[in-house]
């Protein structure tokens, strides 16, 4: 989402600059608090994945998670001098956008608008900043599990871990879990998972959500809700209103 020069005329010829500049300048503003070292678990998206540049701020560390809530909380709910937030008008413009195109309310909308703390711009460009993993981060291989759908549920449920909701998808491990609507194996959810990066890091542990999605079979056994799949157009992860954002 950065300017790309081109590769022709007078753009060909500042390209490296610009893209030197832009890489110290996201260098100074990720390094530049406590607590952040010199490698971060981040990427701004671009249209130039793969390329040296997306590796560098593809850097990652352990514990991901925890790091990425640090630079949220250094961010702060109104950004910083480098990092701007969207203003109030582009806010609402957004909510109403998402109540259009998603089951979601306006005042809902708001509620996760209040928690996009990884959206604003950079100087002058719109971008966003998403959480990525270490190869050896990843403790799973390819065909180690299997996954059946099972049909649709709607859930309330208590968040009860959240350290993976800032990941996508977004993992929230839940308890206390009440069926109100599909089977009775529904019961036996054990996390929502969320495909659809606007339910992304909705709510804290403690909070109370309602969920719409595909029940899901790990292994044989119901344990996810997904949200994000074609099946019930997608489905949502309601935001606890009241509880905080």
């Amino acid at each position: 989402m950065f300017y790309q020069p081109g590769e022709l005329g007078y753009e060909a010829a500042i390209k490296a600059e610009v893209e030197r500049r832009r890489e110290a300048q996201l260098a100074a503003m990720l390094e530049g608090g406590a607590g952040f070292g010199a490698a971060e678990v981040l990427t701004f998206t671009g249209n130039r994945a793969g390329s040296d540049r997306d590796r560098w701020l593809a850097r990652a560390v352990s514990g991901a998670g925890e790091r990425l809530a640090l630079l949220r909380d250094r961010l702060g709910p109104e950004g910083t001098d480098e990092f701007r937030r969207p203003s109030a008008e582009e806010r609402a413009g957004w909510c109403a956008r998402v109540a259009e195109h998603h089951p979601l309310s306006v005042d809902e909308a708001a509620y996760l608008a209040r928690r996009r703390w990884n959206y604003g711009y950079f100087g002058p460009r719109y971008v966003s900043i998403h959480a990525i993993r270490r190869d050896e981060e990843i403790d799973e291989e390819y065909g180690q599990r299997t996954y059946r759908a099972r049909g649709l549920a709607r859930l309330r449920a208590v968040l009860a871990d959240v350290s993976e909701a800032l990941f996508l998808p977004a993992i929230y491990r839940v308890e206390g879990v009440e069926v109100l609507e599909g089977g009775a194996e529904a019961a036996g959810v054990r996390a929502i998972v969320s495909h659809e990066g606007l339910y992304c890091d909705v709510a804290e542990p403690g909070a109370t959500v309602e969920a719409y999605g595909k029940l899901e079979a790990v292994n044989g056994r119901v344990d996810h809700l997904v949200v994000g799949a074609m099946e019930g157009a997608g489905g949502y992860i309601k935001p606890p209103l009241g509880t905080g954002g």
